[in-house]
C-alpha cells in the first residue's frame, strides 16, 4: 500500500494523538475543578465539558478505525488485490468466462460478471435475463457488469 493509499495515514494519527490528549488534559482540568466540590449543580458544567471532550476524542478515534476497516474490507473483497482472493478459485461455463453472461448465487441480491472477486469462491451460475428481472437482482458495483 501507498502512502495515499493507506487507511491510517501520519495526518490522521496525529488528529487522533492530539484529539486524545486534549480530552485527557480537558479530564484532568474537571477534575481538579469539581475535586472538594459537594454541590452537584457546580461539578455539573464540568461534567458536559468533560463529556464533550470524550466525544470529540472518540469521534476522530472512530474516524481512524473506520477507515483502517475499510482497506481491511476492500482488500478481502480482492479490490485491492488481497493475495488469498487470488486462490479462490470458481469454475464458470466457458460461453460465461468469455463475458457474453452474468452469474449469480441463490441468495445474492446483486448479479456479477463470471471473473467478479465479489462471485469468486461462491455457489454461483449462470442466470437468464428473466431471472435477473424477476428476482429484483442489481448489478454489482465492482464488477459492473451489463444488465442481460
Amino acid at each position: 500500500m501507498t502512502d495515499a493509499t493507506a487507511p491510517w495515514t501520519r495526518r490522521r494519527v496525529t488528529a487522533s494523538v492530539v484529539a486524545d490528549g486534549l480530552a485527557a488534559a480537558v479530564l484532568v482540568a474537571a477534575w481538579v475543578a469539581v475535586s472538594g466540590e459537594a454541590d452537584v449543580r457546580a461539578q455539573l458544567g464540568w461534567f458536559a465539558v468533560a463529556v464533550v471532550a470524550l466525544a470529540g476524542a472518540g469521534g476522530v478515534s472512530a474516524q481512524l478505525i473506520l477507515a483502517g476497516r475499510r482497506a481491511v474490507g476492500l482488500e478481502l473483497h480482492g479490490v485491492l488485490g488481497h493475495p488469498m482472493m487470488r486462490r479462490l478459485t470458481v469454475e464458470v461455463p466457458t460461453d460465461l468466462a468469455v463475458g457474453r453472461g452474468v452469474v449469480a448465487g441463490a441468495r445474492m441480491t446483486h448479479f456479477h460478471t463470471a471473473d467478479c472477486s465479489l462471485a469468486r469462491g461462491k455457489a454461483v451460475r449462470a442466470v437468464a435475463p428473466a431471472s435477473v428481472a424477476r428476482r429484483g437482482l442489481r448489478p454489482c458495483d465492482i464488477c459492473e457488469p451489463v444488465a442481460p
